[in-house]
């Protein structure tokens, strides 16, 4: 990357996140013995914001990926510790969500919904060992043709 791009993208992270910014005293100078001591400052943006989004962002990722990979036996209950995790940082939206969080229920409700379809798109026997929608192809067919 660029290293002058920096401070754009710096900038405009504080503007998305709406991370508020001071100027903060840290030490004085004499430019001249004549003249008076000027203070030093230095700009310090409060990220908090954008901080919080990451980690929220993550938490969610995470909890998503273990709820996929270990969450589809019945006895296993990994999302549980995201869901601590989202409580012990008082993260309370995203805390509600996981708590909704139902893998189990939801790889079930899939497998059942992917039967559910197969048997609907499956053509059906007849009696003369035929399948709806397909052509005959015994001789029978060809001579009554």
């Amino acid at each position: 990357r660029d290293p002058r791009d920096r401070r754009l993208l710096l900038e405009l992270l504080e503007q998305e996140f709406k991370c508020s910014a001071k100027e903060h005293t840290v030490g004085y100078e004499k430019p001249a013995a004549h003249l008076l001591a000027a203070a030093k400052t230095q700009r310090r943006v409060d990220w908090a914001p954008l901080e919080r989004y990451v980690r929220v962002t993550v938490i969610a990722v995470f909890a998503h990926e273990a709820a996929i990979a270990a969450s589809r036996a019945l006895t296993c209950d990994d999302e549980c510790g995201w869901i601590a995790l989202a409580e012990s940082l008082q993260l309370r939206e995203l805390f509600a969500v996981l708590k909704k969080c139902k893998p189990w229920d939801w790889g079930e409700a899939a497998v059942r919904e992917v039967k559910a379809r197969a048997a609907q798109d499956a053509p059906a026997e007849q009696p003369d060992g035929t399948y709806d929608g397909s052509p005959q192809t015994d001789a029978a067919a060809f001579d009554e043709a």
